[in-house]
């Protein structure tokens, strides 16, 4: 029917023999059995329908990465479908390890999902995060993830495409 329409589904009882549950929607006469898997879902926090993964970039189309702290910076770049260090100064890379470095970075997932207010940055360590990575797609679309605190087993990160404060598993992002 209409496309921003809200529809309202509400929950009975579950049936007496199977493991299904009553449902009527709004503006409908009849009543349905659902399998009881569905409140199982739907019952689920909504953090858990988010999308997990910390990039969405695929590692076959990024250009360059860049990584600072505030000892070191560098940058490696792509030419001609040849990876090579461009940052601080020119140099051959070997071409199998920026690509399992680049497969390991896309493949990082939030383990939870902590902030929305980023006025809590601080809180983080993400005020003056340790590090920053900033990749770079054949689009010239970039992302940039800060690193902050890291505490029991997990690091604080911000992605700045969302705005949100997450933690990655430690383990995970030594990986890359």
């Amino acid at each position: 029917k209409g496309k921003d329409k809200t529809r309202t589904l509400s929950f009975g009882k579950l049936s007496g023999a199977s493991n299904e549950i009553f449902a009527k929607a709004d503006e409908d006469d009849n009543i349905y059995l659902l399998p009881a898997s569905v409140c199982q879902i739907l019952s689920k926090d909504f953090n858990y329908f988010r999308n997990k993964k910390l990039l969405d970039q695929i590692p076959e189309k990024l250009t360059k990465i860049s990584y600072e702290t505030p000892e070191e910076n560098w940058a490696i770049s792509k030419t001609d479908l040849t990876w090579q260090i461009s940052e601080p100064v020119s140099w051959m890379v070997n071409q199998e390890s920026i690509v399992e470095l680049l497969k390991n970075i896309t493949k990082l997932e939030v383990n939870r999902f902590v902030e929305n207010d980023l006025s809590k940055k601080e809180y983080y360590g993400l005020n003056q995060p340790s590090s920053k990575i900033q990749i770079v797609d054949a689009d010239n679309n970039a992302t940039t993830i800060y690193l902050g605190a890291i505490r029991s087993g997990s690091a604080f990160v911000q992605n700045t495409n969302e705005n949100f404060i997450y933690s990655v598993d430690v383990q995970e992002l030594f990986k890359c």
